[in-house]
């Protein structure tokens, strides 16, 4: 009986029954290190992101206070508009400085709900024509945007720590893998979580 050589058992056309032979395992090793770029690329990407939303904060938050006057808007009308998912607020009126040294008319503030003509809204100044809400709204809304951020960092760790992992040998040592992980789900579900109770306080100070 004749034997075809060419699928011999050292033949290197020889088929590998489960995918182990030398072409499956290169095209693993090739998807694994497409997958292990994809994912260190991404997780950087949302590193960065977290690093906007801390500096986003901060313009929202301590630099609005710090630059800013603080007082109340005594309103004399307010008006809404809708914008399809949320409704925007308008309101006109009067600026008084904490001190009573400055007073400037409002033409355009959003105190973030309907208030009634002569009902008094804490507000911050931040030029003569722009006035914005109150300090504990703006905290509440800095604080928001470093819960997400704290979010952010939280997955890119995961990302990062995927792509470590991946590139170990089994018999690594796999402690600081496990803690790294844990730390950046505790981020993640933190974040989360104080972006919602931020969201609550804005609009319990609002």
């Amino acid at each position: 009986m004749k034997t075809d050589e060419g699928v011999g058992e050292n033949s290197p056309h020889r088929k590998v029954k489960g995918g182990t032979g030398t072409g499956a395992v290169t095209t693993d090793a090739r998807w694994s290190l497409r997958k292990r770029i994809g994912f260190s690329v991404l997780g950087v990407a949302v590193a960065l992101y977290g690093l906007f939303l801390v500096g986003k904060g901060y313009e929202d938050g301590p630099r609005k206070v710090a630059d800013g006057t603080p007082g109340t808007v005594t309103i004399e009308y307010c008006s809404a508009h809708d914008r399809g998912r949320h409704t925007d607020v308008e309101c006109s009126g009067a600026f008084h400085s904490e001190d009573g040294k400055l007073r400037y008319d409002v033409k355009e503030f959003d105190p973030g709900t309907h208030y009634d003509e002569g009902e008094k809204v804490g507000a911050v100044a931040l030029s003569p024509e722009s006035f914005d809400r109150s300090i504990p709204a703006l905290y509440a809304e800095a604080a928001r945007s470093w819960c997400f951020a704290a979010a952010a960092f939280g997955v890119a760790m995961m990302l990062i720590e995927s792509v470590v992992r991946a590139g170990r040998r089994p018999s690594a040592d796999q402690r600081l893998a496990r803690y790294t992980f844990l730390g950046g789900l505790g981020l993640l579900v933190g974040g989360v979580l104080g972006g919602f109770l931020s969201l609550v306080a804005d609009w319990a100070v609002t």
